[in-house]
């Protein structure tokens, strides 16, 4: 079964490769896309953006669209329905071109010493993920979202839990959002 995808603005593959790209998956997040992106661009000027809109109903994409406008190294990919993070994800890879890719929510729940310290791994080892559990996280929750999370978190606790048995991980934090 072959999807095939509306890719925007892939980069033109002679153009120097960034020492970092940024992977934004994201879904319904019309109302912090912008701010999320204007913050990535100020923390990380020379790094490529790679938006994948994962068929969201809202504004998202117009927005991602309009940030790549005003900054050229920005890629912008509409998934043309729901997928899951992965897909969206995966349809990323098409863009890529830095040497060390970090993928990002768009919340940022991570800010921008987190990133760093991922980016910075990446010269030392094949992956790095974020961990919210580690006791030095800096992961932070918006106080308007606290009880959606206390709930999400019970679940994700027990789907993450699942997911380390099954596939035998020793990683706690299999769904962070910084990787």
């Amino acid at each position: 079964n072959v999807h095939r995808l509306k890719i925007e603005g892939l980069p033109d593959p002679t153009s120097a490769a960034p020492a970092v790209t940024l992977v934004v998956p994201c879904f319904q997040e019309a109302s912090i896309l912008t701010q999320t992106l204007e913050r990535l661009a100020s923390w990380f000027p020379d790094a490529q953006l790679v938006v994948v809109d994962d068929g969201s109903r809202d504004a998202t994409a117009a927005h991602a669209r309009a940030f790549a406008d005003r900054r050229p190294a920005t890629d912008v990919i509409v998934l043309p329905r729901n997928e899951g993070k992965g897909r969206a994800v995966a349809a990323a890879c098409a863009a890529v071109r830095g040497a060390r890719v970090v993928i990002v929510d768009a919340d940022l729940a991570y800010g921008e010493a987190s990133i760093r310290r991922a980016v910075a791994a990446l010269d030392g080892c094949d992956m790095a993920t974020g961990n919210r559990r580690h006791a030095e996280s800096a992961y932070t929750v918006p106080v308007r979202l606290f009880g959606f999370l206390y709930r999400r978190h019970v679940l994700g606790w027990i789907f993450n839990r699942a997911v380390r048995v099954l596939l035998g991980l020793r990683q706690r934090d299999t769904q962070c959002g910084l990787k």
